[in-house]
């Protein structure tokens, strides 16, 4: 939800209600009018994906992990810009990546080598998915 902008229009009904607050009004007066609107407009239920019942032009297959698509470009990006350095280097550098597997300078060679294996083994799997799903994305598809 946000403000709109003095010449911004509205989206769709479909999409969205738009809805004048009258400021005057007490804030129990609003709260409620507010809630009799959702009751009226918004259909969903709680743990029913939304992303199934999109009627965009392009849909999403499966409910999306947003956070995990925002740190699989991350490290994509990332991996663009420096593809000199090896998958562990580049889990260690960004942050989100296996937390409790990161290398730091006093870590001994057996923790050493297990968090380098599982750093590089997340980045590798978010780098195949975000390959993956530029690939469908090219072909008209959105995994």
């Amino acid at each position: 939800m946000r403000l709109l902008e003095a010449n911004e229009n509205a989206l769709s009904r479909g999409e969205a209600i738009t809805v004048s607050v009258p400021l005057y009004l007490p804030r129990k007066v609003i709260e409620r009018r507010f809630k009799q609107l959702l009751d009226t407009y918004h259909t969903g239920k709680r743990g029913h994906q939304l992303a199934k019942k999109s009627k965009a032009r392009y849909r999403v297959q499966g409910q999306p992990n947003v956070p995990a698509l925002r740190l699989g470009l991350q490290i994509y990006d990332y991996k663009l810009a420096n593809s000199n350095l090896a998958l562990w280097e580049i889990g260690n550098a960004i942050p989100g990546v296996l937390r409790v597997q990161k290398i730091y300078v006093g870590d001994d060679r057996e923790d050493l080598q297990l968090n380098k294996r599982a750093l590089a083994a997340t980045v590798s799997r978010y780098l195949r998915r975000v390959q993956e799903s530029i690939r469908s994305v090219v072909s008209g598809t959105f995994p």
